[in-house]
Formats: C-alpha cells, structure tokens, sequence
C-alpha cells in the first residue's frame, strides 16, 4: 500500500511515516500543499493522510 503523508511539523511527519513503514507500508511524505500536489499528480496512491 502506498500512503502521502502532508504535515507541515517535520517531527510529527517523521513519528507517522516511520510507524506506517513498520506495518510495511510505503509512504511518502510532504511538508505543505504545493509539494503534495506535485506527488500526487506523478504518483497514484492508496491513502491521503492530511493535516488540518
């Protein structure tokens, strides 16, 4: 399964991917909308995890 992150707080990001990746999850992650619209439209994912 492929996940994008998008959390702009690059601790919380890095706490959230690792623990996906440890349930052998790929993920991607992005640091605000401008990159995450890049990935998105270059990539196909499975799962959106967004930050409010």
């Amino acid at each position: 399964m492929r996940i994008l992150v998008v959390e702009d707080e690059r601790v919380l990001a890095g706490l959230v991917a690792d623990g996906l990746r440890r349930h052998a999850m790929a993920v991607d992650v992005c640091h605000d909308g401008a990159a995450a619209l890049e990935r998105l439209a270059a990539t196909e994912y499975d799962v959106l995890v967004l930050d409010r």
